[in-house]
């Protein structure tokens, strides 16, 4: 018999909306304490989203980057920064992130070791004021990504 918390279906649709698959599945399969006990499977027909894309803020220099906000995700660089080592990645796991430069432009982006890029050649991040780069990666280990980069948005 199914657990009581699972029923109704919209109570599913509501927790996949507001927390974001990562922290629905770990609410639907975790262990008394909320850890993720098993990596099952997960099918759907259509699409999973969350009401909005989760813009991360970030005060001084360093990007702090997790990714239990949600898969996609978009920051708004206004200095130069470095894109910190994401928490809460999971192997095998797709991330994208939209970095917007803001309206003065110019600011560089370095990146944390935990940043692979094809042939370890590190992007330039597009300086025009209000350019969109879109970064994408796929997660190899807890604490490596490999990335992608997609300059110049238009």
């Amino acid at each position: 018999m199914m657990n009581q918390r699972h029923e109704p279906a919209l109570w599913l649709v509501a927790v996949f909306v507001g927390l974001g698959i990562a922290r629905a599945l770990a609410t639907l399969s975790g262990g008394p304490d909320g850890a993720v006990t098993s990596y099952d499977d997960f099918h759907t027909a259509g699409q999973v989203c969350a009401e909005s894309l989760p813009a991360i803020s970030y005060a001084g220099t360093n990007i702090a980057w997790d990714c239990d906000d949600g898969n996609v995700q978009s920051v708004t660089i206004t200095n130069d920064c470095q894109l910190g080592e994401p928490a809460n990645i999971h192997p095998g796991t797709t991330y994208m992130l939209m970095v917007t430069q803001d309206g003065a432009g110019s600011h560089g982006m370095t990146y944390h070791a935990a940043f692979l890029w094809g042939a370890g050649t590190v992007p330039t991040n597009t300086a025009a004021a209000a350019s969109l780069d879109l970064f994408t990666f796929v997660a190899t280990a807890t604490n490596m990504l490999c990335g992608q980069h997609t300059p110049d948005m238009k």
